[in-house]
């Protein structure tokens, strides 16, 4: 199953980043009614639109080297940070869920807390009344660009915490300690069971804290609470693509499989040998020189300018945020490099 996983999400994936990429990039706003230099940079255009493709030879190598990368990373899960492997595949510990205890069959509130994007953070309540009776009340808060880069890790929890303490206190369930379920969209690997330790690996995205990595999140998060006179039980830290497999089993039982492309990309999948869902982490792929050999100019000068050169590789070459985003802002520089 996992190679076909693999495959069919590389081939998707990527294809979909070259459409974005070239159609940003064709689709050039036409500042002068002269019709020659519209022809040109629209030549120019198409031209470096066609370095981003990618022949089907090659993205069926790209699946067979993320397939054997995944297979190394999954031989050393248990080893602090994967190994040498750039694929972790960390176990969540989050049991395979089906839709039973995906929706559940008794009444019963949680709240929820999504920190995955450098934009926003949303806050929500769920409640389970039954296989076919949900209740969710939701809101989505800002995050400024300033609340990114500086400050401590500390600043941000902070921010989310008092941001459903409000939430939490619009309902009255404060101080009720129901339990928490954190998504949270960067690498993290879970030490014990669901609800037990989850360390940071490394922040992505936009994100650029100087402390946070190796540190606890549930502890980080429990002393955020505290401070906002939020009272939680059990916090679970689950990743995004994670949260989105869980959801996607509650409308469709037979899902096995969920794929994020959104500022990030990640994987996550139900374990061939056990009832367990794997995180795979799979946009570090090509930190080893793996992808070096498909990295466009752009793809350098836009890594060599993020916040993390030489890391996930994989993400900047097909996330939205991360590279047809990027190419799309940069349509006037890229034009006047050909």
């Amino acid at each position: 199953m996992l190679p076909n996983v693999t495959a069919a999400a590389v081939r998707n994936v990527c294809q979909t980043a070259a459409a974005r990429v070239v159609g940003h990039i064709c689709g050039i706003r036409r500042h002068t009614s002269n019709y020659s230099q519209m022809f040109r940079k629209r030549l120019n255009a198409e031209q470096v639109g066609r370095k981003f493709e990618v022949p089907d030879d090659e993205l069926k190598d790209v699946a067979r080297r993320m397939s054997d990368t995944m297979d190394l990373g999954l031989r050393r899960s248990g080893r602090p940070a994967g190994g040498s492997a750039t694929i972790k595949c960390w176990n969540t510990r989050v049991p395979f869920p089906t839709p039973s205890t995906a929706t559940g069959a008794v009444a019963r509130q949680f709240l929820s807390v999504e920190l995955s994007h450098g934009r926003r953070f949303s806050t929500r309540m769920t409640t389970l009344l039954g296989t076919d009776d949900v209740s969710i009340k939701s809101r989505e808060h800002p995050l400024t660009p300033s609340a990114l880069t500086t400050g401590r890790v500390a600043d941000l929890f902070d921010c989310v915490a008092g941001g459903l303490a409000e939430f939490a206190h619009e309902f009255g369930v404060r101080q009720a300690g129901l339990p928490l379920a954190f998504t949270f969209g960067f690498p993290v690997g879970n030490t014990g069971a669901l609800g037990g330790s989850a360390n940071l690996h490394r922040w992505t995205k936009e994100f650029d804290f100087v402390d946070g990595v190796s540190r606890d999140v549930v502890a980080e998060w429990r002393m955020a609470a505290a401070r906002a006179d939020l009272s939680v039980a059990s916090v679970a830290v689950l990743n995004d693509a994670c949260a989105a497999m869980i959801h996607g089993v509650a409308e469709k039982p037979d899902t096995r499989a969920a794929v994020v492309v959104d500022d990030g990309c990640n994987c996550c999948y139900v374990s061939e040998f056990g009832r367990t869902v794997i995180n795979t982490e799979w946009g570090a792929f090509g930190e080893d020189g793996a992808l070096d050999h498909l990295l466009t100019e752009y793809d350098r000068q836009l890594d060599a300018r993020s916040r993390n050169p030489g890391q996930q590789i994989y993400e900047k070459m097909t996330s939205g945020k991360l590279r047809s985003g990027e190419l799309h802002y940069r349509d006037h520089e890229i034009t006047q490099l050909t």
